[in-house]
């Protein structure tokens, strides 16, 4: 009887010995899954910064070189490229160098670097101008410094004029007209010594008109109507001796008209009604063949 006895509880220890055992490999496996629940956790808040747009840089990739970044992003299409720029202060400071947007473009094929006119059948990539950052919009302008004569189309989203179109010294026409930009006349584009026509009418545009755009000598129509463009008439486009067309009507604009502007032999449209000027040139003043409009 004591020998059964004792085989009885023989086998309630080894079972006992088995549960402690089944026990410790369970207590094992929960504390490994509130591990990957804390893993879990942890990367839900990494992406969860990531994916804030709010952040300036979401993570800080510091120890890689610019020289791989730039080896690597070139040989992305620019748009793609430009959507890495928040990933790192590195990678932000690397995509937008000049060397790196003019190699960025110069490899897309989607660039036709042979273009002189950029009309109503606007590129895709022609987009970069207005609305790429200024790494790649000084890129876009230096590459066409040489090339391209004609700006010609409408916008279909509001945006500031670029202060790199002053670098497309070979423009003759630049038509923003009916655009949708806002924001004020850039002083660069004083440095298109070979414009012919401005056109910036129907938009959105404040501040004053750039004092600059006296030094295009060839310019021969300006047209700066329907804006909302303060502050006088800079008496330096009475520098503009091939101008032809001045029209600044609707616009806000106030003090003396130049006599010096009027006076111009070449000058056969000058419109200005809708403003605020303090007086408006008598016509003995002004040519006979000259059409004026000063309002009522």
């Amino acid at each position: 009887m004591e020998s059964l006895s004792s085989q009885i509880l023989g086998v309630f220890a080894a079972i006992q010995a088995q549960l402690t055992l089944q026990q410790a490999a369970i207590d094992k496996l929960c504390t490994k899954v509130d591990r990957i629940e804390q893993t879990q956790l942890v990367i839900a808040k990494q992406i969860q910064l990531i994916s804030n747009k709010n952040a300036k840089f979401h993570t800080q990739i510091s120890d890689v070189p610019s020289e791989i970044i730039a080896q690597v992003f070139t040989w992305m299409h620019p748009f793609e490229a430009a959507s890495f720029r928040r990933l790192s202060k590195a990678f932000n400071q690397c995509l937008t160098t000049n060397p790196f947007c003019m190699l960025s473009l110069k490899q897309c094929p989607d660039l036709n670097l042979n273009r002189v006119k950029y009309e109503d059948d606007v590129q895709k990539m022609d987009h970069v101008l207005f609305r790429g950052h200024g790494g790649y919009r000084a890129a876009y302008a230096t590459l066409f410094a040489s090339k391209l004569m004609t700006i010609e189309i409408g916008l279909t989203y509001a945006t500031l004029i670029p202060k790199e179109l002053g670098y497309m010294v070979a423009l003759r026409k630049l038509d923003l007209s009916a655009c949708r930009l806002f924001g004020t006349i850039p002083q660069e584009l004083g440095l298109l010594s070979n414009l012919i026509v401005l056109s910036l009418h129907t938009n959105s545009l404040h501040g004053t008109i750039p004092s600059t755009l006296g030094n295009l000598s060839r310019l021969e129509r300006l047209f700066l109507q329907e804006n909302h463009l303060t502050g006088h008439i800079p008496s330096s486009l009475s520098k503009l001796a091939s101008l032809k067309s001045f029209l600044v009507s609707k616009n806000r604009l106030s003090g003396l008209i130049p006599i010096e502007i009027v006076a111009l032999k070449s000058l056969e449209v000058f419109f200005v009604a809708g403003n605020q000027f303090d007086a408006v040139p008598i016509r003995s003043q002004i040519g006979p063949h000259v059409l004026v409009d000063f309002g009522a």
